[in-house]
């Protein structure tokens, strides 16, 4: 069910937390290693809500795959317990088809018959085969991805939750497999932790908090989440009290989400500013360390630079490279994500969305914001 290298974690119980993985190396584990891959108990279609689907799918387990789902932990008191655990371990276990991430590779240049259209016109045509701009690259993965399927996982449901997690869990096709990848450097006997929250990662800490708490539970005490406590008064002021305790990680995170809206109006008429947006959403994310968001923001500078005019530069093949570099750390170099931008590596001025929404000279620019990115 299970495949990795046993010498990369350890199971261990924690008083606050219970069964948890942890390093078990003896140094430090660099950023892009494959932690582990893990193959599902049992999957069910997302549209598989009902409690009868669930018991089904657990009255089909095998004994020891039994064994395996009820030593999962379930925050769900009250009701039936297999349904507990399945809500309280559920993983993405599945990609859709014919999905919209199969409509960003269309664009990004694999085969294009797609019509692309300015922002304004796009909306009305989300059904169709026209693409919007801004459904490339700019929206989180979850939602590019577009995942049909959701799954209990022996080893990668046991994985807890940080808002500033240190590994990606990312489901392969090809494999059939969860794949779990170090996203930053994992000091020996530190925890691995993956993210629970999705596109709600972005949100301002006392709603992740609030989030957290009624989905799952617990009260996240992760390095970016420190105790928020409200007086019956504070918490009838609203939006002011939610405002004095925005932290710095809920600046820059607040600041992510207002770039990726200016990039979606800007791309199609404005390449200056979308150019210059792109850069600062790459730093913004690289400050806050959130790895997959940081690929993304690449992968949407390179698409400025490519789709602008900016293609075959210097500067595009070096962006194009760390787009490369960075989907290979969260999803793996042998990855669709790195496969697919690696095709472009010195190359760039191959590509055929090359110039597609005109040719602004980015020499300029490129030049006078040479430390930028």
């Amino acid at each position: 069910m299970s495949s990795q290298s046993p010498s990369l974690y350890v199971l261990k119980h924690t008083p606050s937390s219970g069964a948890s993985l942890f390093s078990s190396s003896s140094q430090v584990i660099p950023p892009g290693t494959l932690l582990f891959e893990d193959r599902a108990l049992f999957t069910l279609p997302l549209a598989s809500k009902s409690e009868d689907d669930v018991l089904k799918a657990v009255r089909s387990l095998s004994k020891e795959k039994l064994c395996f789902f009820l030593e999962l932990s379930n925050c769900r008191a009250g009701g039936n317990k297999f349904v507990g655990i399945f809500k309280t371990n559920v993983l993405p276990a599945g990609p859709q088809e014919n999905s919209s991430r199969d409509q960003a590779q269309k664009l990004q240049g694999l085969q294009c018959p797609l019509k692309v259209l300015p922002y304004a016109e796009a909306r009305p045509h989300r059904s169709s085969n026209a693409v919007a701009l801004q459904s490339i690259d700019l929206i989180h993965p979850f939602l590019v991805d577009k995942l049909n399927r959701s799954g209990i996982f022996p080893l990668a449901s046991r994985l807890n939750h940080s808002c500033s997690p240190n590994a990606e869990a990312t489901f392969s096709a090809s494999s059939g497999t969860l794949q779990v990848y170090a996203t930053h450097p994992i000091e020996p006997q530190q925890e691995i932790t993956i993210s629970y929250l999705s596109t709600k990662l972005l949100l301002p800490t006392l709603y992740r908090k609030q989030h957290l708490l009624s989905s799952f539970s617990f009260e996240c005490d992760c390095p970016v989440c420190p105790s928020i406590f409200l007086t019956e008064q504070e918490e009838e002021m609203g939006a002011e009290t939610i405002s004095s305790a925005l932290s710095e990680s809920d600046i820059r995170r607040s600041r992510i989400q207002a770039l990726k809206l200016q990039i979606d109006k800007s791309f199609p008429t404005s390449p200056r500013e979308t150019y210059l947006d792109a850069i600062r959403l790459v730093q913004t994310c690289r400050a806050e360390g959130l790895k997959l968001e940081e690929a993304f923001a690449l992968a949407t500078l390179a698409q400025v630079l490519i789709m602008w005019g900016g293609a075959g530069t210097e500067k595009c093949e070096s962006v194009v490279k760390q787009v490369t570099d960075a989907f290979g750390i969260v999803r793996g170099k042998g990855g669709e994500d790195a496969t697919r931008w690696a095709r472009w590596l010195g190359r760039t001025g191959e590509h055929p969305r090359a110039g597609v929404l005109g040719k602004w000279d980015f020499e300029k620019e490129v030049f006078l914001n040479e430390g930028l990115i």
